[in-house]
């Protein structure tokens, strides 16, 4: 008799198919991270390289988190508030993160629909400086959400209307101006000197205070002007504009704007109008202008060019930026400073903290921190390359991080290897940093520091290959022992290999003839493969091919993809992963026995991960389940820890047969694996929930990958025939 495994209620798998949340694999924000002893709060974050702070509440309690905007890969963290009155303490919560809309650029969050939630106000993106707005659509049932509001916010100057310009390096000024209750827009002008104020008319045209319809005003802001050679003012300037003869909102008008000002415009004063804050391209100082007029008519009458000059003068290389924050919970806000720009900026000490000390009226700030968050996460500096491997050869998988560099306060960066040991337990890793110039890597003076491991002379222990930014790749032996590693610079410049540029090696037996190969990404995307046509004890590598699998993961439409390889052996098949530049992991199989072919394209999305921007990957089993765990470096410099959530697995009592099904929720691929004996024919039927057969086929030896990209949002079931066991679910 035929048994037909049909699995419904206590004995169903449930396929429920999503075309918006699916995801099989989610972040993993419990293992524990180490600095000097002491616990970090934000490990698995991901970095800051410029980030731009707004405070929010994400989960409707009452209590104002942090939502934080890197302009770097347009990045997003959502980090939840866990202090009390007077503290700072946060906890990484991305489970906020997928609620937002792709926002490029600069992102401010202001209520200008006044209905007491915060909106978005960004930019278009591309080759657009137009500003774009999203609705805060936000219940305490549905949670946060958000509608795109404004394609192009529009103003009127004179008979002319035009899409309001905000350069894509800037950051408006958004709030409410002449205090009349609708929202106002600041910005530098098309000359760069002067600040331009669009002023809403929604109240006075309409009496409505969620519509924004701008006006730009004729006098400039503040009657100032902003100096050619630094981040100064020329007070007390009469500066009429002209009306415009044209509409400024062509990609061919951008070098019109100045391109380097982050405004940030409070009543710092508390006297009922806005003064304003500068960060400027042509400086590493903030601009302090205190308005002396009124909310009518603005008047910059004072300026601190060494703000503030109370305490320490902020000092960041180079174009800083201000957010009005309450980071500590004491209900006054605080200003916290960073970086406007990633490029030729500081990447570590790059989140100045200083806190609002008044007593008073008037704000007054005290730099507290100059790395705030950062030191709580693992960060190093700019772009993390990092690779999983049990380094002292006890059963623990520890983690090793390159980097790109941290930035030396001129134009180069220090690019060097930081060493966590895992100390904790083969179910419940632990990670506690070693060294952050781990093997000496800084003394090669070299950009993008990108380590592999693997015994390369066969004398037991794990030797290292470091590729750099030029694609050269340098060779370290290790001279100590299997659990005590100590890495000597053997050969520099192995073998004049040059891939390029960004050479990410991987050390890997891809031939399996015994005799460690490797293969290493480069900025084209592409991946080349080394053989190692040596010895055991003497290593001699040959490029076979520029093109390995015919791999590529170039962004579409261009020459670039940063590939960086991670190959993993899965019960004896090779399985591919490689990062890139889009900030998504593209798989491969079909790897065995087909080097000179083409591997096959699994997925160019695996995991439905998204992590912006230039991807590295690292694939091992920390916790000795059932599925392998990634740990992601990002190019803000942090990592992202991922699990596999657990799929619906069958499997029969006393034998290894097993049946697994995953991701669920799913999008568009499911991957079934009926490993189960001696079975060949195993026909499997998805039904929906009125009984009625949507999709049939095999479940081959190996992974089936099954299609539902068809498949309408809602529950299936699956039945498998053919299988003549019992079967139980293992969740």
């Amino acid at each position: 008799m035929k048994n037909i495994l049909t699995l419904f209620a206590g004995m169903a798998l449930l396929i429920i198919v999503s075309k918006s949340d699916a995801q099989d694999y989610q972040q993993n924000n419990n293992i524990p991270v180490y600095h000097n002893g002491t616990l970090i709060e934000l490990p698995w974050s991901g970095g800051f390289n410029s980030p731009q702070f707004y405070n929010i509440d994400l989960n409707f309690d009452g209590i104002d988190d942090l939502f934080v905007f890197d302009r770097d890969g347009d990045r997003i963290t959502t980090l939840k508030n866990n202090g009390g009155f007077g503290q700072i303490s946060y906890i990484n919560a991305p489970e906020f993160r997928a609620k937002f809309p792709p926002m490029q650029n600069f992102v401010v969050l202001y209520d200008y629909t006044c209905d007491g939630k915060k909106d978005i106000i960004t930019s278009a993106g591309n080759s657009n400086a137009w500003v774009k707005c999203y609705k805060n659509t936000s219940t305490s049932m549905g949670g946060i959400s958000f509608v795109e509001d404004y394609s192009s916010i529009l103003t009127k100057l004179g008979p002319i209307v035009s899409n309001l310009i905000v350069s894509q390096i800037n950051i408006p000024a958004c709030t409410d101006i002449d205090n009349d209750g609708d929202m106002d827009l600041l910005n530098f002008s098309f000359s760069g000197f002067n600040i331009e104020y669009h002023k809403n008319m929604g109240v006075e045209n309409f009496n409505k205070c969620d519509t924004l319809v701008m006006e730009q005003q004729l006098n400039c802001f503040g009657n100032m002007e902003l100096n050619s050679f630094a981040n100064t003012a020329n007070l007390f300037v009469q500066c009429r504009l002209a009306f415009p003869t044209e509409n400024f909102d062509s990609e061919s008008q951008l070098s019109l704007l100045h391109s380097g000002s982050c405004l940030n415009a409070q009543d710092f004063d508390h006297d009922g109008d806005k003064d304003l804050i500068n960060g400027d391209i042509l400086g590493q100082n903030l601009l302090y202008l205190h308005n002396g007029g009124d909310s009518s008519y603005a008047e910059f009458t004072f300026q601190d060019t060494i703000f503030p000059s109370n305490s320490t003068p902020v000092d960041l290389t180079t174009f800083p930026s201000s957010y009005y924050v309450d980071v500590n919970n004491d209900n006054k806000k605080d200003l916290l400073v960073s970086p406007c720009t990633p490029l030729g900026t500081e990447n570590y000490n790059n989140v100045l903290y200083y806190s609002n000390i008044s007593s008073g009226i008037s704000d007054q700030f005290s730099l507290q921190s100059n790395s705030l968050f950062v030191d709580q996460m693992i960060e190093v500096g700019t772009g993390a390359n990092v690779v999983l491997m049990d380094l002292n050869s006890d059963n623990l998988l520890d983690l090793i991080v390159g980097n790109y560099g941290y930035f030396d306060g001129t134009s180069s960066y220090s690019s060097q290897l930081s060493y966590y040991e895992n100390t904790g337990t083969s179910t419940m890793p632990v990670f506690s940093l070693i060294s952050n110039d781990f093997a000496n890597v800084s003394s090669l003076s070299t950009d993008n520091a990108h380590p592999t491991f693997g015994d390369m002379d066969t004398d037991g222990d794990l030797d290292m290959l470091v590729g750099d930014v030029n694609g050269n790749v340098h060779y370290y032996t290790n001279t100590g022992t299997s659990t005590s590693p100590n890495y000597s610079l053997t050969t520099p410049l192995l073998q004049g290999i040059d891939v390029g540029q960004f050479a990410a090696p991987f050390i890997v037996d891809l031939n399996r003839d015994g005799l460690l190969d490797f293969i290493c990404g480069r900025s084209t995307g592409t991946i080349k493969y080394f053989q190692n046509s040596g010895s055991l004890i003497n290593p001699i590598f040959t490029l076979v091919t520029d093109t390995l699998g015919g791999v590529s993961v170039n962004l579409p439409g261009a020459f670039y993809g940063f590939s960086s390889p991670c190959v993993i052996d899965s019960s004896g098949i090779y399985k591919l992963y490689v990062g890139s530049e889009s900030g998504k992991i593209f798989y491969y199989d079909n790897i065995d026995g087909n080097l000179s072919g083409n591997f096959t394209l699994v997925d160019s999305s695996y995991g439905n991960i998204h992590e912006p921007a230039r991807l590295s990957i690292a694939v091992g089993n920390l916790d000795n389940d059932a599925f392998q765990d990634l740990i992601l470096g990002v190019n803000s410099g942090g990592l992202v820890s991922y699990e596999q959530t657990s799929p619906v697995a069958v499997s029969e009592h006393k034998t290894t047969q097993y049946l697994i099904l995953y991701p669920t929720p799913a999008s568009d691929k499911l991957y079934l694996r009926c490993n189960s004996g001696t079975l060949n024919e195993k026909r499997f039927h998805i039904n929906n929930i009125h009984g009625k057969e949507v999709l049939k086929g095999y479940c081959l030896p190996g992974t089936t990958t099954i299609g539902i990209e068809n498949l309408l949002s809602g529950m299936y079931f699956i039945t498998i025939e053919n299988i003549s066991q019992k079967f139980l679910i293992i969740k």
